[in-house]
This record gives C-alpha cells, structure tokens and sequence, in this order.
C-alpha cells in the first residue's frame, strides 16, 4: 500500500528535467484517460473493455441525460445557473471523448511521428522548456480540480443536498445519490482537464519544431562544399514537410474539440457572469467566480500557443533569408525558392476552416460573452 502510494504521489510531481523524454509529458493525460475507461485499444483486455463501456454509459451518457431531463423541472434562476453552468460542460466532454475513441489510432500515429522528427532532428531547450512549462500548468490544474471538487462534494454531503441539479426518475436514497454524483463528477473533471490540456501539447510539440528548424537554417554558414550545404537544406525542407503533416493530423483530430468547446464556452461564461453579478450568496459567488478564472484560463491557453504556431512558422522563411544563401550556387537557390513558397502560408490550427484557435479567436469569445452577458440582463430587466 505505501509503495504504491509512493508510485501515485510520483505521478502527480512535475517532470524533472534530467528524466525527460520525447512523449514523457503524455504520460499522465493517457493514464487519466486509461483510469477513465476512455483508452481502449486493440490490445486491451476484455475486462478492461467492458469497464470502458460500462462506466462510460453509466456515467457519461446517463449523467449527462439526467441532468438534461432535470431542465423541465427548474423551479428559480439560482437552479438554471447551476445546471448550465456544469451541464454544457457534460455534454463537451461527452462529444470529446467519442472524438478521442475515434481518432486514437491517429493520434498515437501522431505521437510516434513526433517521437521520430524530433529523434531525428534533434530537441531544442525552448522546446523542453515549454513542455516542461506545460506539464506544470497541467498538474497545477489537476490538484485544483481536485481540491475544488472535494470541497464541492464534501459541501453537498456537509448540507445534505446533492451537489449540482440532477434528475432521477424514481425515488432514491441520498446516500447513493450522492455517491453516483461524486462518481460523476470526479470523472468528469478528469477527462475535461486532460481534454483541455492535450491539444496544447501538441500544439507545443509543433511550435518547438518549429523552432528547432529556425535554428537549423540560420546554422547553416558559408562553405567551400556546396553539396554539404544543399544537403542541410533539403534536410531542413524534408523537416518542414514532416511538421506541416504533424500540423494538418493534429487539426483534423482536435478541430471538433475546440469546435464543440467554444460555442458551449460561450454559453457557460455568460451565464455563470450573470449570476455573479445578480447573486449574492458568498458560497455561490467564491464558487462561480473560480470556476469562470479555470475557464477563462483554459480557454487562453490554447489560443495563446496557436498565435505562437503562427508567429514561428512566419519566422522559418525569415530564417532562411538570413542564412548566408546569397554566397551559395545557382542549385541550392532553386532549394531556397522552393522552401520560401513552402513557408509563405503560416501554419495555424484552424477549425472547420471558419476560425483559428488564436488570441484574436479568444477576443472574440470574450466580445461574444460580453454580447450574450448584455443580451440576458436586457432580459432580465424586462426591457
């Protein structure tokens, strides 16, 4: 029991930096998922197959229909805020993780592409220090989850009431109520935090690739053996060709993702804005506003890393007019044209070609809030 205490307590530590490995930061969010039942594979057991299928109807799907069903019942608004606060997010976990089961092959493909590119290229320190930087974003995260739901839970179970608004078709004890809710929710934040932070992982793998192959063409220095240098460069082409595929699968995998978190974000920060500012419980409000700061925050991120795909892959044809090019002979400039028009478009994560997962797209969200935010006191106001 205290080894495998020790092993758990291990888990939840950062990285450190002298045991890093290409796919280490991975490691956690796969195994939260695996402990979920949303990993399956082909080569998992039948038992674990049947654990992935049950707990995930038991407690997804018919968590999620429960809450759904509980709408005809809301008798005032502090019963609406509750449950769209917590039921959009339900629902965004429960289309994310058909997405997963979905494009899991695709994704380890992903994952072992980027474990070779980067074995063959080689791992820049800025590359290692924002996985390094992300994982403790991530586990920072994870302990707040739990400490908030702990306290959500053991809130519930202290006033003898159930933790968020829940319908049940028969009458049922309060003590498997509020089990099968702490079941609920407990997987639910799980499964939403490793959702949210994995996309930013491999948004970060591409952003240090990047990086990596700015550095490489800038190394690139005058020499008296031309061939030496054409080599480096149709190396650094290949490179380029191998990140804009990486780029193109992490975007068909996590495209609905962000598809289906923004427009539910929308939603779920209005109204838990609103009810900020129309409540006036304390409890309610320390609740409300954390839970609109994770939010916001986990909203950011992503965009924040998209904005620096873009910026970095504009710098790769910046980096190559630097290099000493000029000195070079007729048929390494034809390989300097060819990588100048591979790079003339930016790499981006784009979303069902109508908008990236950018800073100005988080401007966007937050205007959109605000609009929504406007649109529901004018309501409210009888106006």
């Amino acid at each position: 029991m205290l080894a495998r205490t020790k092993v758990i307590f291990k888990e939840i530590l950062p990285i450190k930096s002298e045991n890093f490995e290409v796919l280490k930061p991975l490691d956690l969010p796969i195994k939260i998922l695996k402990i979920n039942g949303n990993w399956p594979t082909k080569n998992s057991s039948k038992k674990y197959l049947i654990y992935c299928i049950i707990l995930h109807l038991l407690v997804m799907e018919i968590g999620t229909i429960l809450q759904l069903l509980y709408l005809p019942h809301v008798e005032n608004f502090f019963d609406f805020t509750q449950l769209v606060t917590i039921l959009p997010s339900c629902i965004a976990v429960c289309i994310e993780t058909f997405v997963v089961y979905f494009y899991k092959n695709e994704l380890l493909a992903v994952m072992e592409m980027i474990k070779d590119v980067i074995n063959e290229h080689g791992m820049s320190e800025k590359l290692k220090t924002n996985l390094l930087f992300v994982d403790k974003y991530m586990r920072i995260l994870l302990l707040l989850m739990i400490v908030s739901t702990s306290a959500f839970t053991i809130s519930g179970i202290y006033y003898h009431q159930l933790s968020y608004k829940m319908w049940f078709p028969f009458e049922i004890n309060f003590c498997f109520a509020i089990i099968y809710q702490i079941c609920c929710l407990y997987n639910y934040s799980l499964v939403n935090l490793v959702l949210d932070i994995l996309p930013v992982f491999f948004i970060v793998y591409t952003v240090g690739m990047l990086e990596q192959l700015c550095d490489n063409l800038e190394n690139i220095k005058k020499s008296t053996k031309g061939e030496e240098n054409r080599q480096k460069l149709i190396n650094c082409i290949e490179y380029h060709c191998k990140i804009i595929e990486i780029n193109k699968k992490i975007q068909k995998i996590f495209s609905p993702i962000f598809l289906a978190r923004g427009f539910l974000s929308v939603a779920v920060l209005c109204t838990a804005i609103f009810a900020i500012l129309t409540l006036s419980d304390p409890a309610i409000f320390g609740k409300l506003v954390a839970y609109v700061i994770i939010m916001t925050v986990t909203i950011f991120v992503p965009c924040y890393y998209g904005s620096k795909l873009k910026e970095i892959s504009s710098q790769v044809s910046v980096s190559l007019f630097q290099s000493e090019w000029i000195y070079e002979d007729q048929k390494y400039q034809e390989l300097v044209k060819i990588m100048i028009i591979n790079t003339g478009k930016s790499l981006k994560i784009s979303i069902a070609d109508v908008f990236d997962v950018d800073l100005a797209n988080f401007m966007s969200i937050c205007h959109s809030v605000y609009s929504a935010y406007c649109i529901c006191n004018r309501m409210s106001s009888g106006f």
